[in-house]
């Protein structure tokens, strides 16, 4: 890729958002997702996955690839398919997040009053890793491939 510095900083922001709280509350911010995820026990982990919403999944699988696409750049074996793959997984976890708010809340409840209620509630964690992704994602889009 030619735009790999850019698709690979934009990679790094996904997975290093679960370092950074995803919430925000008048009280103070939330914990990261990386402090929630010691305290679980790791043989727990793979039930709670299989057993958990689908966005759990979805996120789940963003920051692996995410992780699997910075590994790939620093040797310089990045592909445009996994940049794609790696950055619909934000945008498709956010769009599966935001139609079962509405459904939980009313049939008839309108998409932009919800996104603004969410929106108020986020962190830098979820800014990184669900702006990193959609850059991700136009970058594998847009990236013309390797130079000749």
């Amino acid at each position: 890729m030619r735009t790999r510095s850019l698709a690979l900083l934009a990679a790094a922001a996904m997975v290093g958002s679960i370092f950074l709280p995803w919430t925000v509350t008048p009280l103070g911010n939330g914990p990261a997702p990386f402090e929630v995820l010691r305290q679980i026990d790791p043989g727990q982990l793979p039930r709670m996955l299989a057993e958990g919403p689908p966005e759990m999944l979805t996120l789940a699988a963003s920051l692996a690839l995410g992780a699997l696409f910075v590994a790939l750049a620093v040797v310089g074996l990045e592909g445009r398919w996994l940049a794609m793959l790696a950055g619909a997984m934000p945008p498709l976890t956010a769009g599966i997040v935001l139609w079962r708010a509405r459904e939980a809340s009313a049939p008839d409840a309108q998409v932009a009053d919800l996104l603004r209620q969410m929106t108020e509630n986020f962190g830098h964690g979820v800014w990184a890793w669900l702006g990193g992704g959609a850059l991700l994602l136009l970058l594998g889009l847009v990236d013309p491939g390797r130079r000749a």
